[in-house]
């Protein structure tokens, strides 16, 4: 009994011995203990034999391609592609290639929501190949495509963002949506969409600053776990002027005088305030860029403030410039002699209305050519002449 126990630790130790120096071995030949494990070469192996596979299904779908166009050299896409799917539909050589081989009923032209070119697919096991005019390819596993995101719309306003989505290969899984102004380094999360809305939505940032850059991303995760990220920059919209109004709307300025004139701009937050002013007539009066009309000859002209904003809103008064004014009253005879250069303009109404005349001991109107102060010039038909 003893003697069969010492003998059986002795193989044991020898086996021992044995496994050790077969891993020394191997190390010492470069090659780990997980090329013998999951991890290594059972994986490697079966990885290139799925490759192998790839390769002889991709070269048999382009061949049958290449010979349905050999067959028919004039025929369209449409008749191309249909006769390389019923050619490869029950092949046997193609049915040999896997387990489980699968050709579509019928060609598409709609791939993700979008047009594109005629095409039908081949599943073979659980790869899948696409086959169209420019070729047949391995496009992934079932059940483990990335998810699709396609844009239908973004638009601005002066303070928020709408983007109009829509999602595929997306069942079950969700949409998240992210914001980030010009300047900012970090994505802020706004919102996030799961089930039946992940298929698809419209979504509004709101809050946004006028005429700011904004990039948005949307990310679409899978149930299988892939994901797919889409980002786009949009500049929020700038708020243009609505309206202005030029105080007063209209006014009537002695030759050689000025006035300032008052523009209100709206709205309040209008992006860009800035306005140029304008004289249809400058020879009548002419106009600055701060708003002050100078009368310059009789007549009338249209001051307009316009919008420097791209609105082309504009507000507009009309001036009219006329003489100067002068009255006769009656002084007696302490008046020098008449000045020259006064033009008489005919009779004047009173305070009431009626017609002044020199037995009334009211003014005389006459008007001139030339601004000065107000002075007595001298006699007229015991009335003295004046500047208003």
């Amino acid at each position: 009994m003893k003697k069969n126990l010492i003998k059986t630790n002795q193989n044991a130790i020898t086996l021992v011995a044995l496994v050790l120096t077969i891993i020394i071995l191997l190390i010492l030949a470069g090659i780990s203990i997980s090329v013998l494990t999951n991890q290594g070469l059972f994986i490697q192996a079966s990885k290139a034999k799925k490759e192998t596979q790839r390769a002889q299904v991709t070269e048999w779908l382009n061949l049958k391609l290449i010979e349905e166009q050999a067959n028919n050299p004039t025929g369209t896409p449409e008749e191309i592609i249909e006769e390389t799917r019923l050619a490869s539909k029950g092949n046997a050589e193609l049915a040999k290639m896997g387990k489980n081989v699968v050709v579509d009923e019928n060609t598409s032209t709609i791939e993700d929501g979008e047009q594109v070119a005629i095409y039908f697919y081949v599943q073979v096991d659980e790869d899948v190949y696409k086959v169209e005019m420019a070729g047949a390819k391995f496009i992934g596993e079932a059940g483990k495509f990335p998810p699709v995101i396609k844009l239908e719309s973004i638009t601005s306003t002066t303070n928020s963002i709408t983007v109009k989505i829509k999602a595929s290969r997306n069942e079950e899984g969700k949409i998240e949506f992210y914001i980030k102004k010009e300047g900012e380094t970090e994505y802020n999360s706004k919102y996030t969409a799961e089930g039946e809305e992940a298929k698809g939505l419209e979504y509004t940032f709101t809050g946004l600053e006028q005429n700011k850059t904004y990039s948005i991303k949307i990310v679409a995760t899978a149930q299988n776990g892939q994901v797919k990220e889409y980002t786009k920059e949009i500049t929020t919209a700038k708020q243009l002027v609505i309206e202005i109004k030029i105080t007063p709307e209209s006014a009537t300025v002695q030759i050689g005088e000025t006035l300032d004139l008052a523009v209100t701009i709206s709205p309040e937050d209008a992006y860009n305030r800035s306005i140029t002013w304008n004289s249809s007539n400058p020879d009548v009066a002419t106009i600055d860029q701060n708003g002050k009309v100078t009368a310059v000859t009789e007549g009338t002209t249209t001051i307009t403030a316009i919008a420097q904003d791209g609105s082309n809103v504009q507000g507009s008064c009309t001036i009219k410039v006329e003489d100067s004014i002068l009255y006769l009253y009656n002084e007696g005879d302490e008046c020098n002699d008449v000045t020259g250069g006064w033009t008489f303009r005919g009779v004047a109404n009173g305070a009431n209305g009626e017609s002044i005349s020199k037995q009334t001991n009211h003014f005389l109107l006459l008007r001139s050519r030339r601004k000065r102060r107000p002075r007595i010039y001298g006699i007229l038909l015991n009335f003295c002449i004046f500047y208003y």
